[in-house]
């Protein structure tokens, strides 16, 4: 059923049509990008502050999720399949708990967004499992069958997306804010469990996130003819990934590779 799931979810991510009114969300996205008063850090810097936040917080790692269900939950919007799909991955009760810390926000960098998640919950694990979800609900509003309160409408996406500051323009490329956050968080996710794992899984897992961009250029843009209205998000993809994996061995240091 995993395996099976996983096929759905990567087939749903290659096939699926664009989200809803997106040329209108580029339009307002475009439209804001100097309304921003906060951004985060370039490159390695930004992965320092999340070190800090980590040493600071001192947070247990969690349980680590199983591989199949992991990439399920972080490769596909579940709007766009229909099998139900794996919830404990995506940690509702405290993503919802997120979305509503966020009302009254205005430009938090992400280490400000762990720092919050892990007041709310001193686990890493599930603590970036929610971010991800939150911001992704925020970003693509595409996974409403989890929870009703996943159910936003594009304004009021937008308008807590505010909360959410932007990557610096050498890392963001594209520009767009909320997509860049909730990529960011599926790649340090994934980078938690390639570093956590560090037996084959845990290799696999790093490999097909370090391939993602160019597979969802060659694959879903190229051969499906589903225009990526915002790029790859390569570069924010390779620096989660890469926060990902060092988090995990200032946690962990005995079970990450070197």
């Amino acid at each position: 059923m995993k395996r099976r799931r996983l096929a759905i979810a990567l087939h749903a991510v290659s096939t699926s049509p664009a989200m809803p009114r997106w040329p209108e969300y580029v339009a307002r996205v475009q439209a804001s990008r100097h309304d921003h008063d906060r951004w985060n850090a370039p490159g390695a810097a930004l992965t320092a502050r999340l070190l800090d936040v980590v040493h600071a917080a001192r947070p247990a790692l969690g349980p680590a999720p199983v591989a199949t269900d992991l990439v399920t939950a972080l490769a596909s919007f579940v709007d766009d399949y229909s099998v139900p799909p794996p919830r404990e991955l995506f940690e509702v009760p405290l993503a919802l708990r997120l979305l509503e810390a966020l009302v009254d926000q205005r430009g938090l960098t992400v280490d400000q967004q762990l720092a919050l998640a892990l007041d709310l919950r001193g686990e890493l694990f599930p603590a970036v499992l929610a971010l991800h979800t939150a911001t992704r609900v925020l970003a693509r509003g595409r996974d409403s069958r989890l929870h009703p309160g996943f159910a936003l409408g594009l304004d009021e996406r937008l308008e807590r997306g505010r909360a959410i500051a932007p990557f610096d323009p050498s890392d963001a490329r594209g520009g767009d804010p909320l997509g860049d956050t909730y990529h960011f968080w599926a790649n340090v996710a994934a980078g938690l469990y390639s570093a956590h794992e560090g037996r084959l899984r845990g290799p696999a897992v790093a490999a097909l996130f370090l391939a993602g961009p160019a597979l969802m250029t060659g694959v879903r843009e190229r051969l499906f003819d589903n225009y990526l209205f915002f790029g790859s998000h390569a570069r924010v993809d390779r620096l989660g990934l890469a926060t990902g994996r060092a988090c995990a061995r200032a946690i962990r240091p005995d079970r990450a590779p070197g």
